[in-house]
């Protein structure tokens, strides 16, 4: 914080004509101080001053510096404008008489030049009130309480400016010059593949506006969620014009580039599945997406699956999500039936979205989408249009999701006008949180309710079981027209590698209200290159059926 001009103290007058009229000039000593003497003081009480002097020593000579300390610390209270001292002869020795000269008593308290900070909420750190002497110092230390406080609270920086004004008007009137910091330059260290407009049109903080911490705290966060960035350090270089701070941020860009090819079997099924996946999460650095994925198991499950996202169309932030598909599942059994069944769906949905405010985007999505499930006559369609809502405040550790929240609510409309063998209208809500309650440890939980109203078809129903919903059941192990389910994870990220984590879970869901299926296990999350986050969950149901594992890449929630 600068500070304000301050009052000058004067230098030590000693009035040697005084001593050579008393015949002590021509000694060759120092004469001898035998008393102090306080006067000018109106309203400060002198014990006040004279508990200020302990270089002084009454009985010994007299020592100029002594005295030149002593006023110092007499300045240093606050109250005077100016103090210095006289000598005068006593007794064969010397009388040092200190003159102080007080500042005016306080009729009014001011402050000017803020613009964004409130001037009432700094006036109450104010422990002078009307009628007081006018001290420097506890203003001094006022203001720096109420711009620590202040910042905290709001985020604002505030700095004192110098002026050629006096502080304190001869009728008493206290003028405090302030304004909040402002943003200089922002500069941007460490950015290899991603290009700045990407960073920039992220950060509501520009240059030249008022520094806001708070807001550079919230943009931070608003980076993360880009999911770029493995890390992100805020620097803060302060100039040469006190109100004038540079903003730098430090970018550890992550591996956003993914390939994954693999080989498998599966021993109960006597049967061998491949996999291919390749994904850029930030395509020519420019933050968008695109993923192309091929699974196959001949015989038992196929899907196919391309991805492109757009996060910014034009200069609404308008985003874009396209998504194709085709998936095929063979020997699919629900919980009433051991009768297998297999269903193949195909289709796209195009979805676009908009921010209603920094954290709230609105989203409205087509989906075309043709069925055939084994357990109905022929194929049909289920086009649909979808609006919704989402509100992002999660936190982020570089990749990981560490505090905050996150909520939607979505709204579909299936068949009707849209063409298909079935009309129904779908809701969903979801939220989801987490909590840090040590460094590594991440508590989180995801509460998910929904409902369908008008004839949707069976394999439109909502479904628990698998890596998704339940994991001590089989994939789709349960359907229905209701749906409830709650996830809770404990999340502990390892010491030595902070890309493994170990995680205990528990899972609760129904799809009709009447009947809850729970299940709870274990589980690893290992960050690997080029593959992203891999996770593996072993889960246990509450009837007593075989565990069940499940690898998934990403999270659940």
């Amino acid at each position: 914080m600068r500070k304000l001009k301050r009052p000058a103290c004067s230098g030590l007058l000693l009035l040697f004509l005084l001593l050579a009229g008393a015949g002590l000039a021509q000694a060759a000593e120092q004469p001898v101080v035998l008393a102090v003497e306080v006067t000018g003081n109106r309203q400060v009480p002198e014990e006040t001053i004279l508990r200020a002097i302990s270089n002084i020593r009454l009985g010994e000579p007299l020592n100029e510096n002594a005295v030149r300390k002593d006023l110092q610390a007499i300045q240093n209270l606050g109250y005077f404008s100016m103090v210095d001292a006289d000598v005068a002869p006593l007794l064969g020795g010397i009388k040092i008489i200190i003159n102080v000269y007080e500042n005016p008593i306080i009729k009014e308290i001011r402050i000017t030049g803020l613009q964004k900070a409130d001037p009432a909420e700094i006036i109450p750190y104010f422990t002078q009130k009307e009628g007081d002497v006018f001290n420097y110092v506890k203003l001094m230390n006022d203001l720096e309480k109420a711009a620590y406080d202040y910042q905290e609270k709001t985020g604002l920086q505030l700095v004192i400016l110098r002026t050629d004004e006096e502080i304190i008007t001869p009728d008493g009137v206290v003028t405090v010059h302030l304004t909040e910091a402002r943003v200089g330059q922002i500069t941007l260290e460490g950015l290899e593949k991603t290009q700045e407009k990407v960073v920039r049109r992220a950060i509501s903080l520009k240059e030249g506006d008022i520094l806001d911490l708070n807001l550079l705290r919230e943009d931070l966060q608003q980076l993360f969620r880009l999911q770029l960035f493995s890390d992100i350090q805020p620097r803060l270089e302060y100039t040469a014009s006190p109100e004038i701070v540079n903003v730098v941020l430090e970018f550890k860009e992550g591996d956003t580039v993914g390939l994954n090819m693999g080989l498998s079997y599966i021993p109960g099924l006597n049967r061998l599945a491949g996999s291919f996946a390749i994904s850029d999460a930030n395509l020519l650095g420019l933050g968008q997406r695109i993923s192309l994925e091929i699974t196959s198991s001949p015989g038992l499950s196929q899907y196919t699956g391309f991805v492109f996202y757009e996060p910014w169309l034009d200069e609404k932030e308008t985003s874009l999500w396209v998504n194709l598909y085709s998936r095929y599942d063979s020997e699919l059994t629900t919980s009433t039936s051991d009768e297998t069944y297999a269903e193949k769906r195909t289709g796209a949905k195009v979805t676009l979205g908009r921010p209603l405010r920094k954290e709230l985007r609105a989203n409205t999505s087509l989906q075309i989408e043709k069925v055939n499930d084994s357990r109905e006559p022929g194929e049909y369609w289920n086009n649909s249009i979808g609006l919704g809502l989402a509100y992002d405040k999660l936190i982020y550790k570089g990749y990981h999701t560490i505090g905050g929240y996150w909520a939607s609510a979505e709204t579909s409309v299936h068949g009707g006008w849209l063409g298909g063998k079935y009309d129904f209208n779908e809701y969903v809500g979801e939220f989801k949180q987490f909590y840090s309650p040590w460094e590594r440890t991440t508590f989180g939980y995801r509460i998910k309710a929904g409902t369908m109203v008008g004839n949707p078809g069976e394999s439109d129903r909502f479904y628990l079981g698998g890596p998704l919903t339940v994991r001590g059941y089989r994939e789709r192990h349960t359907e229905g027209t209701k749906l409830f389910l709650a996830n809770v994870e404990l999340r502990q990220q390892m010491p030595d590698n902070e890309n493994l984590f170990l995680v205990a879970f528990y899972d609760l869901g129904s799809v009709d209200y009447k009947r809850f299926y729970q299940s709870y296990g274990i589980g690893v999350r290992y960050t690997v290159p080029l593959l992203g986050k891999l996770r593996l969950d072993y889960g246990w149901n509450g009837e007593g059926g075989s565990p069940q594992v499940h690898f998934f890449i990403e999270e659940m929630f």
